[in-house]
């Protein structure tokens, strides 16, 4: 999840964009991390019930879905950390 989508999200659900250091409107930078931080909570505790699951499931293709979801969300969780190094290099 990027910037802009972190920054719609905010907006509407009442976050003011505020004037930064540079003239610009937007969030606090801190809202951003703060957000990313809770997507890798949420996204933690998604994957350890899955493994969970996993474990007490016999039937090799309710593993194998399982499996995939599983992957689906490192994807996710590598996704945020890349679009987060990119946005503080940039910063």
């Amino acid at each position: 999840m990027n910037n802009e989508r972190i920054k719609e999200i905010a907006l509407a659900n009442g976050f003011k964009l505020k004037e930064q250091p540079n003239g610009e409107m937007d969030l606090n930078p801190y809202i951003y991390v703060f957000s990313r931080e809770l997507l890798k909570v949420q996204h933690e505790r998604i994957r350890l019930s899955l493994q969970n699951l996993s474990n007490e499931i016999d039937n090799t293709n309710d593993r194998r879905v399982i499996g995939y979801c599983l992957d689906w969300l490192q994807e996710f969780i590598d996704e945020i950390t890349v679009i987060e190094n990119s946005e503080v290099k940039d910063d």
